[in-house]
């Protein structure tokens, strides 16, 4: 059977969150190895999906980008969140970083992304290179296991590399960031899905857009098992439509 659905940006974000902790990278760190979620827009619902409850989100992201391209950034944030043996607190990232072990997992969100060559792009206006710098050191230097939980609407048609190239040159305004661009294991909607209804359907993303709120919203084809699909619709029928970080009326 093949069923095409439709997921805004909350949606899709939720769902995310949903699945990764029915994952199977999840369930076999729970007990033994440390799960760092870091800050960021779909990080966030991770962290409600295990604490079962809501959160401030929007102190839960380090910058975002709204109407006009603006940077919002509150001054007050919260720390990262921290999976230990199955205990979530909140934790100061560099403290965190000295702590990491071999297998060890990090989520870190993403500002663009390349899914058919599985790449990543992050971000970046700190000139040291923020969380971004602490983060790689314990993946390359700790060999941590580093997810990238992102939503099908960060979808870029160019290489990442060469976009991090361009704004990495001189005649770029101060005012644009630069990028780190990075072969990633990504968890998108086609993996949630996938995780969901236990391999049984697969999906395709095949289309991006739309109006009256549905700015972003991606569009994929289900193909699998009858019964799967439509227990996928109907969860996707109960995910709130908006959410802390939507300023549609």
């Amino acid at each position: 059977m093949k069923k095409d659905v439709v997921l805004v940006p909350a949606q899709s974000k939720r769902l995310i969150a949903k699945a990764f902790l029915q994952s199977e990278v999840f369930s076999g760190a729970i007990k033994d190895k440390k799960i760092i979620i870091c800050k960021g827009t779909t990080n966030s619902y991770v962290v409600e999906e295990f604490l079962k409850k809501k959160i401030d989100k929007e102190r839960f992201t380090t910058g975002v980008v709204m109407p006009g391209g603006e940077y919002w950034i509150e001054n007050e944030k919260m720390l990262e969140y921290v999976i230990d043996k199955g205990v979530a607190n909140e934790r100061n990232l560099c403290d965190v970083i000295k702590e990491i072990n071999p297998g060890d997992i990090i989520l870190k969100g993403a500002n663009s992304i390349n899914y058919a060559k599985e790449t990543a792009g992050i971000l970046i206006r700190h000139p040291e290179g923020g969380t971004v710098k602490r983060i790689f050191e314990a993946v390359f230097g700790k060999r941590a296991n580093l997810i990238i939980p992102v939503g099908l609407e960060k979808e870029v048609s160019y290489d990442l590399d060469e976009v991090s190239l361009m704004l990495s040159e001189d005649d770029c305004c101060e005012e644009c960031p630069r990028m780190y661009s990075f072969k990633a294991q990504l968890f998108t909607e086609i993996e949630a899905i996938k995780v969901l209804t236990l391999g049984k359907v697969s999906s395709y993303h095949i289309a991006t857009g739309g109006i009256k709120g549905a700015q972003g919203a991606i569009r994929l084809l289900l193909n699998g098992e009858k019964e799967y699909i439509e227990e996928i619709e109907a969860l996707i029928e109960r995910l709130p439509l908006k959410d802390e970080f939507d300023l549609r009326d």
